[in-house]
């Protein structure tokens, strides 16, 4: 271990060492120590080779979140800041070892945010909600430590409920509202329309024009006048 520790070991060799590993040859406690002190070597000195063996630091942390907001029930076309699991600024800085977060935000500048972060390979990964209750409000932040996760996640999906359901409210109005809106060009339309064709319903746009004398017609009760007949003589 301390031969590990020395940070004297190249990238090939602490990869040998680590692949070298026999289960069965330590305790599972032992064990588990030489494998974090291999990735800790590294992941402090030759990240990208630690990538290739132990694959991204955040990976399980990513998997978690991005589980976590699939089982939730809520609509996402109303987050204004996405649903996919977000790379902290600590952790883009450097600052911190790992640092991943999703968010919601709604129309009224509500937000909820849950935050994993451990700062040091070493440190205990904890989680963080952040509480915005109106566009303008002062955050609030309530931690968790790491065994207390699900209490974070399940915070997190109260607050998140309740700024989802007011979004929702908000979007039903401005519907009911354009619904109205409608109804009333309609009933506009159809005055127009009334309106323009009342004369040709009631005749008053146009007087029926007399018939000509060629038109005339001789009524069905009067039959035309026949000539006498005169007898015929003996």
């Amino acid at each position: 271990m301390a031969s590990i520790l020395s940070g004297r070991n190249t990238e090939a060799q602490l990869i040998s060492l680590y692949r070298k590993l026999e289960p069965g040859k330590f305790s599972p406690s032992d064990h588990n120590d030489i494998v974090r002190a291999l990735e800790k070597q590294l992941r402090d000195r030759f990240p990208r080779a630690a990538n290739r063996v132990f694959g991204a630091k955040d990976k399980d942390v990513v998997e978690s979140l991005e589980l976590f907001v699939a089982l939730l029930d809520f609509d996402p076309t109303t987050n204004k800041l996405g649903n996919h699991v977000k790379t902290g600024g600590g952790r883009i800085r450097g600052e911190c070892y790992i640092q991943n977060y999703i968010s919601y935000k709604n129309q009224q500048g509500q937000k909820v945010e849950l935050l994993l972060e451990q700062k040091t390979f070493e440190s205990e990964l904890m989680a963080y909600v952040y509480d915005r209750s109106s566009k303008g409000a002062e955050v609030s932040i309530t931690s968790y430590t790491f065994a207390e996760i699900d209490e974070a996640k399940q915070h997190y999906n109260r607050v998140l409920q309740r700024y989802c359901d007011k979004n929702s409210c908000y979007k039903k109005s401005l519907h009911s509202v354009g619904f109205f809106i409608f109804i009333i060009e309609v009933i506009n339309s159809l005055n127009a329309a009334i309106s323009a064709y009342t004369p040709y319903l009631f005749g008053s746009a146009y007087s029926v024009p007399p018939l000509s004398p060629r038109h005339e017609s001789t009524p069905a009760s009067v039959k035309p006048a026949q000539k006498a007949l005169l007898p015929i003589s003996p």
